[in-house]
This record gives structure tokens, C-alpha cells and sequence, in this order.
């Protein structure tokens, strides 16, 4: 059996089972956002980490290094925003060929540090090893919570939730693989592309949403993945309500559903906290059983296939 062959969740569900640990302070392990263990002051230790990869997480014929700096500093941050937590420290590896020019790792740092500062995150260290083939990046971020938000919350009778639109990220990258970097002057796709290059994280909204939302889980790899990851830990079904997802412009609802990297956040909370958060936006509704139902304008019902992006 090869990793292909169970992909990319099937291998940390399998991670999951074989590395489970007993410790009365690990309070979340594999399989969330971010790991969450229990520290002093009553507070919770958030641990996340990601990798970018070249020629799998991205491309240099539309990234610049400034932007990777910053895309991988957005994605882990998304990961602490998702569970409720402020980011703190990050530990940055980088993964580099021997003829890689200084100034674009500046340059890269510098995307860092831009996006860092803007949540007081500070970089305390990391490790440079040598890659023959290709780039790649790797970020540990650490963040503090007081109270964290796990997928497996959602309750019958939740409505499912967000606050931002869906498939800008993906119609971006559509645009930028068309076009290249001509796309960020192009006005009908500069907005997408700019949001997949150098996506922002809701780590102040994740903060907020925490204080009412019983799941959370950011949209990395697209609203389907999301929300079959909140039923499956919840172990309930869903109801969606297809003319009810917010599309960004140019966006369609594939892009939404299967797209991912938008980074924004998808949560479920009691109906009777709707107006507890600014622009937040009814999707659909949790429901018994396990099936994720979709619903048309038209009132057509279908089941949820996961289509979901997956690394591996």
C-alpha cells in the first residue's frame, strides 16, 4: 500500500491511532487545526506547523519570495486563529538549493516578519538544511489560548457559519496559472490573485467567533473538506444551502467547495448567537445522522462528495 493510496487523511488518521498519547495535559492531539496542551495559568499551549513546497504548494513563476514569506506565516497563523488562539513565537526551516540568492531569502524573511508584526509574532529560531531539488519551507508557530475550539463541537440544531466569501483563493490561483503575474493588473481576477498569493488570516475574528461557536475549523482545503471534517469529529450530519455560501467575485461554488486556501473560517454555534458576530453568515444547519446534505435553489438535495484538495 502506498500513501497515494489512502491519501492525505486517511495517513493522519492512521498517524493518529499509531502515535496516541497518554498525558493528562495534551488536551487536543492529531487530527485539529492545532495541537493544544494544557499550561500553567490556566492557559492552553497551541502548537501548529506547515510546509510549502515547490512545485506542489507553489510556483515561482508567480510567487515572489516576499510572498512566500508571508503565505507561510498566513497559513500557520490561520491554524491558531482557527482553535481560538493567539499566535505567539515561530520557528522557521528552510529547505534550500546550494545556488539560492541571499537577498531572496531576505526578501522572504521579509514577508515574515510584515505579516508577523501585524499579529506580534516573533521568530525565535529554525534550522537550514540542504535541498537538492527544490524549495521548501517549513513554520512552527506557537500560540496561547484561554479557551480552545475544537471540530468536534457542533451540535443538532447549530447553524454552520462564516464571515467572509468562499473561492477567491482558487479562482485566483485559475487566473495567475492563465495569465501569470499579469494577472495581479488584470481587474476582473487582481483581487483573487493578490488573496492567493498573500492570503489573510482572521486571527483577530478567530478570537471573537471563539467566545460563541461550538467547531471551528479554517477553509484550507476548501468548505467541503470543512465541512466533513466538523460532522465526522461531531459525528452529526449537515444540511447547506448552496445559494447561501458567499462567493467572491469571479469565484463559482466548485472553487468554494473544492478549491481551499481562503482561509477563512467556517463554525457552527447556537442559533440564538447569530448576532453575537459582526457579518456573520448562516450556511446551513447541523443536523442527526451523518450525511452532509447540499441544497439547491431549486430545492434539489444532494450528497456531499468530498473533493476536497489533499497534498498527497
Amino acid at each position: 500500500m502506498k500513501v497515494s493510496d489512502i491519501g492525505e487523511f486517511g495517513l493522519i488518521e492512521r498517524i493518529r491511532k499509531s502515535t496516541r498519547a497518554r498525558d493528562k495535559n495534551i488536551i487536543i492531539g492529531i487530527g485539529d487545526d492545532a495541537a493544544a496542551i494544557k499550561a500553567p495559568g490556566h492557559k492552553y499551549i497551541l502548537l501548529t506547523t506547515d510546509t510549502l513546497v515547490e512545485g506542489v504548494h507553489f510556483d515561482l513563476k508567480y510567487f515572489n519570495f516576499f510572498e512566500l514569506g508571508w503565505k507561510l506565516m498566513a497559513v500557520n497563523l490561520s491554524d491558531i486563529a482557527a482553535m481560538g488562539g493567539k499566535p505567539e513565537y515561530a520557528l522557521v526551516t528552510l529547505g534550500l538549493p546550494k545556488n539560492t540568492k541571499v537577498s531572496d531569502i531576505d526578501s522572504f524573511y521579509s514577508g515574515i516578519k510584515a505579516l508577523g508584526k501585524k499579529h506580534d509574532v516573533k521568530v525565535i529560531g529554525g534550522d537550514i538544511v540542504n535541498s537538492p531539488k527544490s524549495l521548501f519551507f517549513t513554520m512552527d508557530v506557537f500560540g496561547t489560548a484561554g479557551k480552545v475550539i475544537r471540530r468536534s463541537g457542533a451540535g443538532i440544531g447549530d447553524v454552520i457559519a462564516a464571515i467572509e466569501n468562499f473561492g477567491s483563493s482558487s479562482a485566483g490561483l485559475t487566473a495567475l496559472k492563465r495569465y501569470g503575474r499579469k494577472a495581479l493588473s488584470l481587474k476582473p481576477c487582481a483581487f483573487n490573485s493578490r488573496s492567493h498569493l498573500m492570503p489573510l488570516p482572521m486571527v483577530d475574528e478567530g478570537r471573537r467567533i471563539a467566545k460563541y461557536a461550538t467547531s471551528m475549523m479554517d477553509n484550507s482545503d476548501g468548505l467541503a473538506r470543512c465541512l466533513i471534517e466538523i460532522c465526522k469529529e461531531s459525528k452529526v450530519g449537515a444540511k447547506v444551502y448552496l445559494g447561501k455560501i458567499p462567493l467572491a467575485k469571479g469565484a463559482n461554488l466548485k472553487d468554494a467547495l473544492d478549491g481551499g486556501e481562503d482561509y477563512n473560517l467556517v463554525f457552527t454555534l447556537s442559533r440564538n448567537k447569530i448576532r453575537s458576530i459582526k457579518n456573520c453568515r448562516i450556511i446551513g444547519e447541523i443536523t442527526s445522522g451523518k450525511r452532509i446534505y447540499l441544497i439547491g435553489s431549486n430545492g434539489r438535495k444532494s450528497t456531499l462528495k468530498d473533493k476536497g484538495y489533499e497534498q498527497i
